[in-house]
């Protein structure tokens, strides 16, 4: 999943421009807190109806969505609005003042200079770009991003295979990347993504279960959500690949703790953020946060490596079809083949487990803000599934899901989306490095300016996405009046060549999460507002402590709770 790391890389992209320079940036910390919309679903806030036939206009778009070249003359990069460079500085200063929360700081200036912002710091030139159409037309035309300096050197150092973040343009990064690629095809999602997962649906709720704090008649509290559904997103990834359960049976048979596996993959990233945003000290001496990374380093592709060799035998005649063997056949006359294996494991736990964790918070507390729509989701899968039933969380595997009843979930479907646009775990995504000069939206952005993607912006902006404050997931309905007027509005997992490989195995895991939840439990949480996000990590994050969330089982699995 160079995939899901990609896009946990691309919540960090605002290093590049300061790689060498900025030295002092650090994560974000837990005191600062991000620029948080009100959710007007819950608030008086008044927000005027669009019509069907309302669409967002970009200048330089004609009617047909080609570009309309001949609209102006191409302005200069200096003209392009932005706060006012120091000499030689640049904005230094500026973006060192807000290190804690950047995210935020580059939101705050959309919203003060528009949809193209220019930002410069030590003859470092960088863009936030938060116009659909002009995020369209860059994505389309370049492929080049910047490289995850941290881990290429730990690579590097060992004479490790590379993912493509790691990779520079001009290196063959597209042969691995054609690997991870397979999860991307539809049939591989019907034939084993769905049939792996299905046999999971009683694990995710005895993952929940190990979480839950009995606080009154039939009321559970979450006690720490992400580890209740990171350690099912990592179990999840580890089925699919290999076609194994990880009970605790088989756990106690492994040299290593799953949960420490998962965590020191997951940490991995969180450190190579950390250094990517300071000088490379680690180049010259290795500091304690480089010996972290490189004990973690370690580990996690050691274990990685055991878990090719032990789960990937071969399996018996009718057991479901599992990735390896696709893997496997697909890296056949690649350089180091086994090695490629190895490093798209590692991958996929590293990037999928964390975001894909932080999603399923989101997914949880918007059920309980929404109690309208746990109603209408209960009734959508009653209508496909039928009536639930014990078993679907005291059996081995739980409820069934086919590939063709999991096609029928249209609400179900809706509302991840929905989801992914108004609470994202990232306000930017995969953003480009330019490999030359390149018009874009009437401006010349000059070779090696960092274009970042602030897919936030557009997402809660009416002209783009109508009632955009309000959570409607029927939005996401074909031909629907308030659906988003551009694809590009809301790009969690990325555009184009560099799109995240690895959406469709986290849709179908936050799908499955919904649906099991809704069939078993009803929610709510204790305070009225949605909660605001956490920033002291990488990444947002819901802090289920401080926003307790509750789970009420449904008639049929009281008495297996209570």
């Amino acid at each position: 999943m160079s995939s899901l790391k990609s896009i946990r890389h691309a919540a960090l992209i605002h290093k590049p421009l300061l790689q060498q320079v900025l030295s002092v940036l650090t994560t974000h910390h837990s005191n600062n807190r991000l620029y948080h919309h009100q959710d007007s679903t819950k608030e008086s806030i008044t927000i005027s109806s669009v019509a069907a036939n309302t669409e967002a206009k970009c200048p330089y778009h004609k009617e047909d969505g080609t570009v309309d070249v001949a609209k102006s003359v191409a302005k200069p990069f200096g003209e392009i609005p932005g706060p006012k460079p120091l000499p030689i500085l640049g904005n230094y200063l500026d973006i060192k003042k807000h290190s804690k929360n950047t995210m935020s700081y580059f939101l705050d200036l959309c919203n003060e200079y528009g949809e193209m912002v220019k930002l410069t710091a030590l003859n470092k030139n960088m863009v936030i770009i938060s116009n659909p159409y002009w995020i369209a037309d860059l994505a389309r035309v370049e492929e080049r991003r910047t490289v995850l300096n941290p881990s290429r050197y730990y690579k590097e150092s060992r004479g490790y295979e590379m993912v493509p973040i790691e990779m520079k343009i001009e290196e063959n990064w597209n042969e691995i990347r054609q690997i991870f690629n397979l999860a991307m095809k539809p049939e591989f999602l019907d034939q084993i993504v769905v049939p792996q997962l299905t046999e999971m649906n009683s694990d995710l709720i005895r993952q929940l279960k190990k979480n839950f704090v009995k606080v009154g008649e039939n009321q559970f509290r979450l006690d720490d959500g992400l580890e209740a559904t990171s350690r099912y997103a990592f179990d999840a990834i580890m089925k699919i690949f290999f076609g194994v359960k990880m009970t605790e049976e088989l756990e106690k048979s492994l040299p290593f703790k799953l949960d420490d596996f998962s965590k020191k993959a997951i940490t991995i990233l969180d450190l190579c953020g950390r250094l990517d945003y300071k000088f490379p000290l680690y180049k010259y001496f290795k500091t304690e946060e480089y010996k972290t990374l490189e004990s973690y380093y370690d580990q996690v592709i050691d274990n990685a490596r055991y878990c090719v060799e032990r789960f990937g035998a071969s399996q018996p005649e009718n057991a479901k079809p599992r990735f390896y063997e696709i893997l496997v056949k697909k890296a056949e006359g690649a350089t180091n083949s086994n090695e490629k294996v190895s490093t798209v494991l590692s991958t996929f736990i590293q990037g999928g487990v964390d975001i894909t964790s932080r999603i399923m918070n989101f997914i949880l507390y918007r059920l309980a803000h929404h109690p309208e729509y746990q109603e209408k989701l209960y009734n959508e899968c009653l209508e496909v599934f039928g009536p639930p039933a014990l078993d679907e969380v005291s059996s081995e595997n739980g409820l069934i899901i086919t590939p063709e009843q999991y096609k029928q979930l249209k609400l179900v479907r809706q509302f991840v989306e929905e989801v992914l646009r108004f609470n994202s775990f990232a306000y930017i995504t995969m953003g480009r490095q330019l490999n030359s000069d390149i018009e874009i939206g009437g401006y010349i952005l000059p070779k090696e300016t960092i274009a970042i993607f602030m897919n936030y912006y557009p997402s809660m902006k009416d002209e783009y996405v109508p009632r955009a404050l309000e959570f409607i997931p029927e939005r996401h309905e074909k031909k629907s009046p308030l659906a988003p007027k551009s694809m590009f509005s809301s790009i969690p997992f990325g555009v184009g060549a560099r799109k995240c490989p690895g959406s469709r195995v986290a849709n179908t895991e936050l799908h499955f999460l919904l649906i099991n939840v809704i069939r078993n439990f009803t929610l709510t949480k204790k305070h009225s507002e949605f909660p605001e996000m956490e920033t002291d990590q990488s990444m947002f994050y819901i802090n289920t402590n401080k926003y307790p969330l509750y789970f009420h089982p449904r008639e049929h699995t009281k008495h297996y709770f209570n």
